[in-house]
């Protein structure tokens, strides 16, 4: 298998599209979809760092993903940015079940690690874009 014609984002893109799909922690059924579109209450209601910040994180991750004319060096610095605010989602030990604000008691997930794995695979793929670029210049 030649590693070269390995897209590293594009299996990021696909990892966090699986993560969607999956269970974000043990001990409860919601998805990455609904992780999605609730993350915010973590900012706006309730501020918890453990919640809000990674869903920051995909906001990070999506400009990374389409901004096109930003230097590679600036893209590492998202990406680093980006790894940092999603590992807030490790201290989050419990999950709101419904509006009546029963939580039930969580631990990481399979949809958790295929999130950070994908945001770690973009880092990667641009670390070796930097380094094709140096290489490219010094000869």
């Amino acid at each position: 298998m030649n590693l070269k014609k390995i897209d590293l984002r594009k299996i990021s893109i696909l990892l966090y599209i699986i993560a969607l799909f999956v269970p974000v922690f043990s001990g409860s059924d919601s998805n990455g979809i609904s992780a999605l579109f609730l993350g915010w209450v973590g900012l706006l209601v309730e501020f918890d760092p453990n919640i809000g910040l990674p869903w920051i994180a995909n906001i990070f991750y999506f400009f990374n993903l389409i901004a096109r004319k930003i230097s590679i060096g600036i893209k590492i610095t998202f990406s680093l940015l980006t790894i940092s605010l999603g590992l807030f989602a490790i201290g989050i030990e419990e999950v709101l079940v419904h509006e009546g604000g029963l939580k039930d008691p969580v631990e990481p997930g399979i949809g958790l690690l295929l999130w950070i794995a994908s945001f770690v695979l973009l880092l990667i793929y641009q670390l070796l874009r930097l380094r094709e670029k140096t290489l490219g210049n010094k000869s």
